[in-house]
């Protein structure tokens, strides 16, 4: 299986695995950065700005647990890969992140429960 191949597959099963809710994103001091980690290596996600494009991408770093990045797969190579959701991949990376499913239990038991002492 060549390295194309390989970050094709690595790429399909962390998209398919946040889907699922089983990655667990955490935010990073950069507001525009997840990472999640495993036993010996990190990944990272981060939405970055294109000056010359005016337009934004995603960049999914993997790192060793030295900290040193060992590669950096930009939007556009994903894409030419075979790999088109970089952009959800990242958007549900920050809603784990951020905790947006336990932020909306909880607005909405406050609203459910507000709703029912007016009633």
């Amino acid at each position: 299986m060549s390295e194309d191949e390989k970050l094709l597959s690595l790429l399909r099963r962390i998209y398919e695995k946040t889907v699922q809710g089983e990655l667990r994103w955490e935010p990073t001091a950069n507001g525009s950065a997840f990472v999640v980690a495993f036993a010996r290596f990190s990944l990272s996600l981060q939405r970055l700005y294109d000056q010359a494009e005016d337009s934004y991408y995603v960049l999914l770093r993997i790192s060793n647990d030295k900290g040193q990045t060992i590669e950096e797969l930009y939007q556009a190579s994903a894409v030419r890969i075979g790999f088109r959701n970089m952009d959800e991949l990242y958007e549900r990376a920050r809603r784990i992140a951020m905790g947006l499913d336990e932020a909306l239990d909880e607005l909405l038991t406050e609203l459910g429960e507000s709703a029912q002492r007016k009633s």
